[in-house]
């Protein structure tokens, strides 16, 4: 890949401008090499903070980096172009990532990010696949994203039913995703979690 001005001088070549387009454009340099490796969470990083003539093209821009496609819907509005390029992704791919996003604006709002921008602090999140024990995968229903809950029992002894309830606190419950922030100044990992309310 070569760069060019506006009057088609040549700038240089990506990996000779690799610092100037990495801080441009928050992509880090392994993901210049090959983007593919990168999480779902980490690319839709790239994405955060940026600004389209339609706001539906922050979601559509991603559609290549990504893999997934999506019909164009002009006018739909860029929360909703988002919603649907989510869904399209939880259904093409398993990376758990997609849930690792913040939001200091919301209360809670499901496990889908209402906006690109969430996943503005997502750029060091890495998917781990490698450590899947949980059985079956998350899926996308009718009634929204259903997971495999962490669950413990209750009772069951001599004939008697068994009660099963959520691990954690009344009705709230940190899920661990198979992803964790890596940090390469201090060689050190650590695993994301959300929490289910």
């Amino acid at each position: 890949m070569e760069f060019f001005n506006a009057e088609w001088i040549h700038i240089g070549s990506r990996s000779e401008l690799q610092t100037q387009i990495q801080k441009a454009a928050n992509i880090e340099p392994e993901y210049l090499r090959n983007f593919r490796t990168a999480s779902v969470a980490t690319k839709l990083s790239w994405a955060a903070g940026r600004s389209k003539t339609e706001e539906e093209d922050r979601a559509y821009s991603m559609l290549g980096v990504l893999g997934v496609s999506l019909d164009v819907r002009y006018g739909e509005g860029g929360p909703a172009a988002f919603l649907r390029l989510q869904e399209q992704i939880i259904q093409s791919n398993q990376d758990e990532t997609i849930f690792a996003w913040t939001s200091d604006k919301l209360e809670s709002s499901g496990m889908l990010a209402p906006s690109i921008d969430c996943f503005r602090d997502s750029s060091d999140i890495r998917y781990n696949p490698d450590h899947r024990s949980r059985g079956s995968a998350y899926q996308l229903t009718n009634r929204g994203v259903e997971f495999p809950a962490p669950l413990w029992t209750v009772g069951g002894s001599q004939g008697e039913d068994y009660v099963w309830k959520l691990r954690g606190l009344k009705k709230k419950v940190d899920l661990v995703l198979y992803a964790w922030r890596w940090n390469p100044d201090k060689k050190k990992v650590q695993h994301v979690s959300v929490r289910l309310a």
